[in-house]
């Protein structure tokens, strides 16, 4: 009768880390989705500051007194 139950634990153990390894892999992919959002916008914020700072006229200190 021990067999039989350390067996049947065992598959209850196996299931139990298939369900978080595919609740863990949705995870993943949701956050991998969120990283190649930001990423993105980060790019996009870098290319308006290199454009803002090549359009900007060169500024210079007053000259002091």
């Amino acid at each position: 009768m021990s067999l039989v139950k350390e067996a049947w634990d065992t598959l209850r153990s196996v299931a139990t880390i298939i369900d978080k390894v595919t609740e863990l892999s949705g995870e993943v992919k949701a956050l991998r989705t969120e990283h190649r959002e930001l990423r993105d916008r980060v790019v996009r914020i870098e290319t308006i500051i290199d454009e803002a700072r090549r359009h900007a006229p060169a500024r210079r200190l007053p000259p002091r007194r």
